[in-house]
């Protein structure tokens, strides 16, 4: 979670589409681009029960301290489900397309860590709720332990 580094990577973009495509599309990929990390901040609040935006940003910076986090706004099938919206509301095409642009740059995060061969990334967030609430449901977390 780094919102600056999001705010400054999706601001010149809107700047230069804002002309083509308008106020509200161009406030939508903004949104999408930079807001949508707001489900870190959550997950603090309903978690740990932590309401300090500084021991949020702590928490999950630079290596998360815990293992599948659910952030619900990173999930596939919260991107289905704006696009599915985006097709019939053209607003919502422009939140799918930051939503995109956001995911590219925390991939590439991922992605860099991973050929540093860093041993303090793991894979923190799940990146699907279904897949999520099957690993934490009653029954498996049963299976577990018997094993």
């Amino acid at each position: 979670m780094n919102p600056l580094f999001h705010l400054i990577a999706v601001s010149p973009v809107v700047f230069i589409l804002y002309p083509e495509i308008g106020l509200i599309n161009s406030l939508f990929l903004f949104v999408g681009g930079w807001l949508f990390d707001i489900d870190h901040y959550l997950y603090c609040i309903f978690k740990h029960k932590n309401f300090s935006l500084k021991d949020c940003y702590n928490f999950h910076s630079p290596y998360a301290k815990e293992k599948d986090l659910l952030h619900i706004f990173h999930v596939i099938e919260f991107y289905i489900f704006i696009f599915i919206i985006g097709i019939f509301v053209t607003p919502f095409i422009y939140l799918f397309l930051g939503l995109m642009y956001h995911q590219i740059f925390d991939l590439s995060k991922i992605i860099y860590f991973k050929i540093k061969k860093d041993p303090r990334l793991k894979n923190a967030r799940a990146i699907s709720l279904i897949m999520w609430i099957r690993r934490h449901s009653p029954s498996n977390s049963t299976k577990l332990k018997t094993l």
